[in-house]
């Protein structure tokens, strides 16, 4: 009874990820490069349980397709590795990203080869796989949780970047102990199994979280294109002015805290309202706006002092909470990145 519920649970989910990817296509014309990688995730994540059942149903299944599930979380570090890559540095595209899928198709080759048994040799190369990429990802969770970011999402991406990272930091823990219960022939292979399935499940949820504030956020651009307007004219001209001296006489945007709430407290507007007056009067938005005033801040400290303070010390006096953000802020700005600005000075 167990084994047919989650057999029609998987298929369940899959025809969901389906009709999420489709309508995807008919809203946006196309899926965007993150959307893209997030959503393999799942059909790679989909294919081991769905191989099995598969071949308990019609007692036989494709091992050109099947070896995939072997090696299959050698496939999801890789992908999400780029996924955070992209999103933290969208104009330095990753170089010779291929080479990242290479222990996948050494490991998937062995599988196609040999169907009966891994070699130890392939069973270390797994493990290392795993946990070269367990500390890289590792990292940006720490450093997200270490400096208490918001939990930004890219209008782009269903699922947020540091749940992404943080999810395969689980699910390949639980691939690890798969493999290692293999290599062992101990019998509770079976109970992890079943266990490292659950993420599919998990991970199910995630993207169709991020699916339904997708489409939220398809409605309400598309009623905010239709009403009119809140504020007056007379009101947005002062309220350019005030932010004018927020920025530039008070230097608000050195608060490391700072909140589009703060902002709009300052200037006695609501959130909704100062939203609109950032977004259909002054054609930016509000991280735009405060990395703008930030990155101008940062430039002005390394032109009067040079040598004085680190980089590091730089970017958080000037507001910045994140080097990344800072070093791809700068570099929209000055097209060079702060360390060659500043060697320029010096020269």
């Amino acid at each position: 009874m167990l084994a047919e519920s989650l057999k029609a649970f998987y298929l369940i989910s899959a025809v969901l990820v389906f009709f999420i990817s489709l309508s995807l296509v008919l809203i946006q014309k196309g899926i965007s490069r993150q959307q893209g990688i997030q959503l393999s995730v799942f059909w790679i994540l989909i294919l081991t349980p769905l191989s099995e059942y598969f071949y308990l149903a019609f007692g036989h299944f494709p091992w050109v397709i099947g070896a995939i599930t072997y090696g299959s979380i050698l496939l999801i570090g890789p992908l999400i590795y780029i996924a955070y890559r992209f999103e933290e540095q969208p104009d330095n595209p990753l170089p010779n990203y291929y080479l990242h899928f290479l222990p996948f198709v050494v490991f998937y080759t062995a599988a196609l080869i040999d169907p009966k048994g891994i070699p130890n040799a392939l069973i270390i190369m797994y493990i290392a796989q795993i946990l070269a990429y367990q500390y890289v990802l590792g990292r940006r969770v720490w450093s997200f949780f270490a400096n208490k970011q918001p939990l930004a999402n890219n209008p782009q991406s269903l699922v947020n970047i540091n749940a992404l990272c943080l999810f395969y930091l689980l699910v390949a823990t639980a691939y690890q102990t798969q493999i290692t219960l293999y290599a062992m022939q101990s019998d509770l292979l079976r109970l992890i199994w079943d266990i490292t399935n659950i993420f599919t499940f998990i991970y199910v949820v995630l993207l169709a979280a991020g699916y339904i504030r997708f489409i939220r956020s398809q409605l309400a651009n598309n009623n905010k294109k239709v009403r009119e307007h809140e504020l007056s004219n007379t009101v947005v001209v002062e309220q350019k002015t005030a932010i004018k001296q927020l920025f530039e006489r008070e230097k608000l945007h050195l608060n490391n805290e700072l909140s589009l709430s703060d902002l709009a407290e300052q200037l006695d507007l609501t959130q909704h309202q100062t939203s609109e007056l950032l977004n259909e009067h002054m054609g930016t938005n509000f991280y735009e706006l405060l990395n703008q005033y930030r990155v101008q801040s940062a430039a002005e400290m390394l032109k009067s002092r040079p040598q004085a303070e680190s980089m590091t010390d730089i970017f958080l006096a000037a507001g910045f909470n994140n080097k990344n953000t800072f070093y791809r802020e700068f570099k929209k700005v000055y097209s060079i990145p702060p360390g060659e600005f500043r060697a320029k000075l010096l020269s």
